[in-house]
């Protein structure tokens, strides 16, 4: 037997349901209760009147709702809420509703293009919601300025940071300029990472992908903290200008030999599993250090050095087993 209650509730539903209201509305603001059947058939038709608790519901759900979903759980038609909203309670459209943003509207409150800021909202960064048949993309006001003052999240709009004109709306453009003036850091690309340690933007990307070096954020680029990319203990010597990977000296001696019998860097670097300008570069810094004749004689290489050209020649009888796939005949040939 249902409690008092839920008697009281049944009472006050049924009777808003006999003064006219619609019954879509009653759900949507209590919940499906039960209603009797005989009741809701043998109602009264609907007087056109509006009721304040209609009213009520277009204020509170315009911009959540589009006008056909709020038409629809009224029961009326999508032009009379929109009379209804235009004429008497003065509100204007649900995209432009002061307390959200459409799409458009918030990508020209960042500064960035349509598309940047859908990929934003889709990667789950702000939260949104679509509105309607034609799916319009829609925030609230304060989640995209709770993104927006951030400064975790100023690498999804980096240039608008930067210059602050790009930020349309003042207030906002105020508050991010306060916040640049606390925040003590700055968000790095891997060219900027590069320029600062004097190396090439590919030794920093292959830093972060081996996880040496911690990537903060990735959208569109890599992007580093500065106080990140600066700390004590970072891979990169500041100043030499090259970058020079953890070489043995038995992959010296592979390259050695290997360049000593016109083994092709492609070759060499395919065997090792690492990049073919690696290898080359490694090379070059042997001859430039004067590696070459000491892992010669360290490892009584049968290498012939030329200190001055830097060539070395080995016969293909010593080193020659350790190339199998080396046609040597169709080389000789060409």
């Amino acid at each position: 037997m249902p409690d008092i209650d839920t008697l009281l509730n049944q009472a006050v539903i049924e009777g808003e349901i006999e003064s006219g209201a619609p019954v879509a509305l009653l759900i949507a603001q209590c919940g499906d209760l039960s209603i009797s059947s005989d009741v809701v058939s043998g109602r009264p038709a609907r007087s056109n009147r509006w009721t304040e608790a209609e009213e009520s519901f277009v204020r509170n759900n315009l911009g959540i709702l589009a006008e056909d979903e709020i038409a629809k759980i009224l029961g009326r038609s999508p032009i009379a809420v929109k009379l209804r909203r235009y004429r008497c309670l003065e509100m204007p459209p649900a995209s432009d509703h002061p307390e959200y943003y459409n799409g458009r509207a918030a990508a020209r409150t960042l500064g960035v293009d349509d598309h940047t800021l859908i990929k934003l909202l889709e990667l789950g960064k702000i939260p949104y919601w679509r509105l309607g048949g034609r799916e319009t993309y829609m925030m609230r006001r304060v989640s995209l300025w709770r993104f927006a003052v951030n400064p975790m999240n100023w690498c999804y709009f980096w240039r608008s940071v930067q210059d602050l004109r790009r930020i349309i709306d003042p207030h906002l453009r105020r508050l991010i300029a306060r916040q640049k003036e606390r925040w003590d850091d700055e968000w790095w690309t891997p060219g900027q990472v590069a320029e600062y340690y004097g190396v090439g933007h590919t030794d920093v990307n292959r830093y972060i992908h081996s996880g040496r070096l911690e990537r903060t954020a990735k959208f569109g680029n890599n992007w580093v903290l500065r106080s990140e990319a600066t700390k004590e203990g970072i891979y990169f010597v500041k100043g030499k200008g090259k970058w020079r990977p953890e070489w043995s000296e038995a992959a010296d001696c592979f390259i050695l030999i290997a360049r000593s019998l016109n083994v092709f860097y492609c070759e060499m670097a395919g065997m090792m599993k690492m990049a073919e300008k690696s290898v080359s570069h490694r090379r070059r810094v042997l001859h430039q250090e004067g590696l070459v004749q000491q892992l010669i004689d360290k490892y009584g290489l049968e290498i012939d050095y030329d200190p001055a050209t830097g060539e070395v020649k080995a016969s293909r009888e010593t080193y020659g087993w350790m190339f199998p796939r080396v046609d040597w005949d169709y080389r000789w040939r060409r």
